[in-house]
């Protein structure tokens, strides 16, 4: 549940307002003009609160694209922006689901490793960071994996592992380049179907956050257009 924060004003206490639009609170300083002149502290400091607020206003503009027409909570641009990275999002997402499907690479999975101290070592695919799978994500570490002994217990960062997606080449394991990476037991289908979060496939989840987060690159289109076309569609190989 979430709770509308109340506005009350500081003079008269009524709720709606502050202190600065109050009717009173200028009808008081209005009095206090009248009977003592503009120099009067409080009228003086009145004065140059309202023109700060006039000047703010003046050279207010939208932080997404610019505008001084708007802000960034009705910028038509934004909206317009958000919606074309959900659908290429979407696209991209159900490219990684195909590919987890056709190679059974997803949780639940049992996976040989190639060790970097050489061996081999077999663990379970145990979760899958969904929010984190974004077209402009492609190739980062998305699963987690552990040893089959380790399964279910709470451990320290340094027992756990974060693969990718391995390459694909035709919708199957590219093993030319992913030996580490071979499926010993497939993630069921069925399974991967059942842990798809609400709205993953359509690429919402995020978008709102990652347009807010002034680090990201869809945070601004004020010094450069909205361009995704530069970015993968789909899994390659997928």
């Amino acid at each position: 549940m979430t709770y509308k924060r109340t506005i009350r004003c500081s003079y008269c206490g009524g709720v709606g307002h502050n202190k600065s639009s109050c009717p009173d609170y200028k009808a008081y300083i209005e009095r206090l003009r009248s009977d003592y002149g503009d120099e009067h502290w409080r009228v003086a400091r009145y004065d140059r609160s309202k023109a700060k607020r006039a000047n703010a206003a003046k050279h207010r503009s939208c932080s997404y694209c610019g505008s001084t027409d708007h802000n960034r909570r009705s910028c038509q641009a934004l909206k317009d922006g958000m919606a074309a990275y959900e659908a290429k999002n979407a696209t991209y997402r159900r490219s990684f689901l195909r590919a987890m499907i056709r190679t059974g690479f997803g949780p639940g999975a049992m996976i040989e490793r190639t060790m970097w101290g050489g061996g081999t070592e077999v663990h379970v695919v145990t979760s899958l960071n969904w929010t984190s799978v974004r077209f402009w994500t492609n190739g980062e570490h998305h699963f987690e994996v552990r040893k089959p002994s380790l399964v279910g217990l709470t451990l320290h960062p340094w027992q756990v592992s974060d693969v990718r997606l391995p390459r694909l080449k035709d919708g199957v394991i590219n093993q030319e380049y992913e030996r580490n990476s071979r499926v010993l037991v497939r993630a069921p289908e069925e399974n991967i179907m059942r842990m798809i979060p609400a709205g993953w496939l359509d690429g919402a989840g995020d978008t709102k956050a990652i347009f807010s987060n002034k680090r990201s690159p869809f945070h601004s289109i004020k010094y450069a257009p909205l361009d995704l076309s530069g970015w993968v569609d789909e899994v390659p190989g997928s």
